[in-house]
């Protein structure tokens, strides 16, 4: 009796341990989770029994050795919950509306889980009752209440474990009222993979390409036109190592990102552009308040950024149960503006006024100043 009760007391130690795992082997969220399914499902059950055996008066030895049986069963049938459920489209909720609702989604996610897991674990909860009373009733009682205090330790774990600096960190707000309208942000349509041009604050958007089935562009890049100044349009196909040239001196306002000015400066012929961690800086030396700007490679790095003037450093990020946001391809325009591409969206950030906002659904995009017509066109 007293072995188990150090286990049970051991258990809210052992559950937050994971969070302090953030190693470049993985990020803290998937240690949690391979932690959560291999090992801790054991002292989940452990914990389990010995709440049936104080509130419900199972027998400890009987109980703990069921819902230990019974967690590992509710995981490995999760698991297949989980594949049967993606075939459902109605399930299949755009990102663009997501983005707006992450709050709200991370806590219907564990809402749901609570629900199946009760039920999942009630039959278990019924064997350990035997001859009882009101068994059924008594079970499914008890199946609810370990499930709601095993829940209570469960959410903390994860949430300790997860990025979601995205949504407390910054205002998520209506690009419009806060985006720079100096930049055309060029991008890959989820809706027909075609090649658009589209406005920071999200409108105006233009076809200005159509891809072949056959030639389906994964993202967009820059390279120096043949005339002085110009800049050409390119596309990075599926197919590894293929690349398109789209169009010609589409913009004279584009730049490389910093690790191809990097490889320039060393005197080497430019890469294939496969490094979506660097950064293009469209800002003029004078107009930077924000450097080392750069995307990770898991969801957990996200962005970040640090002021060059306070040395605040800045993150925001999105790994959590079921969302999985990687941010690639990041362009700063003046204003301290990056403009990248989070999951399959495209959005602006303001560095300054800690917003960000929707720009449209996409991937790979390139950012270009506007010229002097443009601008005068769009005033």
């Amino acid at each position: 009796m007293k072995k188990v009760r150090i286990l049970i007391y051991s258990i809210p130690f052992i559950f937050f341990s994971p969070a302090l795992a953030y190693a470049n082997a993985g990020t803290a969220f998937m240690w949690a989770v391979g932690f959560h399914l291999l090992i801790g499902n054991l002292f989940i059950g452990v914990l389990e029994g010995y709440l049936l055996s104080r509130i419900f008066k199972a027998r400890l030895k009987y109980s703990i050795s069921i819902m230990i049986a019974a967690n590992y069963f509710s995981m490995i049938a999760g698991i297949f919950l989980i594949d049967w459920l993606k075939n459902f489209t109605i399930l299949h909720i755009p990102q663009a509306i997501l983005f707006y609702h992450i709050p709200a989604l991370l806590i219907a996610i564990y809402v749901l889980f609570l629900i199946v897991t009760v039920f999942l674990e009630w039959p278990f909860c019924f064997w350990t009752m035997g001859k009882m009373d009101r068994r059924k009733t008594k079970s499914l009682i008890a199946s609810l209440v370990i499930q709601a205090i095993s829940y209570c330790l469960l959410v903390p774990f994860y949430m300790s474990a997860s990025q979601i600096s995205l949504v407390t960190k910054v205002k998520i707000d209506n690009p419009a009222s806060f985006a720079s309208m100096k930049a055309w942000v060029y991008f890959i349509s989820l809706k027909d993979d075609n090649v658009y041009k589209i406005r920071t604050d999200g409108s105006s958007p233009v076809k200005i390409m159509e891809i072949g089935e056959q030639d389906k562009i994964e993202y967009l890049y820059v390279r120096p036109g043949e005339e002085s100044g110009t800049w050409d349009l390119w596309g990075y196909t599926f197919v590894p190592g293929r690349k398109m040239l789209l169009i010609r001196n589409f913009s004279t306002h584009a730049a490389l990102t910093s690790y191809e000015q990097k490889t320039i400066e060393r005197g080497e012929p430019l890469p294939d552009p496969v490094n979506f961690m660097a950064t293009t800086d469209l800002r003029l030396t004078a107009e930077k308040n924000w450097d080392s700007i750069s995307t990770g490679f898991w969801p957990a790095e996200g962005l970040s950024a640090t002021n060059m003037k306070t040395g605040e450093k800045f993150q925001i990020a999105l790994e959590a149960p079921f969302l999985f946001w990687y941010s690639r391809n990041a362009s700063v325009i003046p204003g301290d503006q990056v403009i990248y591409q989070l999951a399959d969206l495209i959005v602006v950030l303001d560095l300054n006024k800690k917003k960000i906002g929707l720009i449209t659904e996409g991937r790979g995009p390139v950012v270009t100043l506007l010229n002097k017509s443009e601008k005068k066109h769009f005033k």
